[in-house]
């Protein structure tokens, strides 16, 4: 637009044909200064709305390179939970397993004292009835004695 002002300036007002009045003159020389002005004020606004853009630009970027980062952090510590999930998860198990297994080696131990006990009462029972098999063995033998001894 700037040319466009200049080019109606230099047709009319410098050109050497063209003679106008002063009034004339200063008539389009105000309507060419206030193109110019115009075109100066719109120059500027364009750059204004250029410089917002710009702004409004890096403000999206930031605020997306804002929501990545929060993205990237959220699932890093969803991967963080879930490992120490994983990890108490697994200790859990861990000492569920011991502990089953010190509740087996402690019923195995319950039925091996058992299983002794009744190998004892058994023994002893067995140890009786032999003493007992035995007096009454002995009784028979006394008794046969005494009693040949009366016969012979």
């Amino acid at each position: 637009m700037e040319n466009f002002a200049h080019s109606l300036y230099k047709e009319f007002v410098l050109h050497p044909t063209f003679a106008p009045s002063n009034l004339v003159f200063a008539s389009i020389e105000a309507a060419a200064q206030s193109v110019l002005k115009a075109e100066q004020n719109l120059r500027q606004k364009e750059v204004e709305v250029e410089r917002v853009r710009t702004q409004a630009a890096e403000q999206a970027a930031e605020l997306q390179r804002k929501l990545r980062e929060e993205a990237q952090k959220m699932a890093e510590e969803k991967e963080k939970s879930f490992e120490e999930h994983r990890r108490l998860l697994l200790a859990k198990m861990e000492e569920d397993r011991k502990n089953q297994q010190l509740e087996y080696e402690r019923m195995l131990s319950i039925k091996l004292q058992e299983e002794r006990c009744l190998q004892e009462q058994e023994r002893r029972a067995e140890t009786s009835r032999l003493q007992d098999s035995i007096e009454r063995l002995t009784t028979r033998v006394e008794y046969s004695r005494k009693s040949s001894c009366v016969i012979s």
